[in-house]
């Protein structure tokens, strides 16, 4: 058996989101523990957990020597102003 860490899986459902929405990330690895960049921190090795980015985030999943990436695509919302008509 080969040592080394091991990154399975690293997914964002949906990668695509409205601001204001949530998506969820999902990661399966071979370690005990990982952590993930943008203020998240430590994380199970395996597991999944929302997020709600109000911006475009790419977020880097760190388990062991192993990373993976994922971008977070967030558009604004529409800027909705009623017209009243005089």
């Amino acid at each position: 058996g080969g040592g080394g860490s091991t990154i399975t899986s690293f997914t964002a459902s949906p990668s695509s989101i409205t601001e204001g929405q949530s998506t969820m990330l999902s990661w399966v690895s071979n370690q005990g523990a990982c952590s993930i960049d943008q203020g998240i921190g430590a994380v199970a090795g395996s597991g999944s957990g929302q997020i709600s980015p109000t911006v475009t985030t790419t977020y880097t999943l760190t388990c062991g020597a192993s990373t993976g990436r994922i971008t977070v695509l967030v558009s604004s919302k529409p800027k909705f102003k009623e017209v009243v008509p005089e």
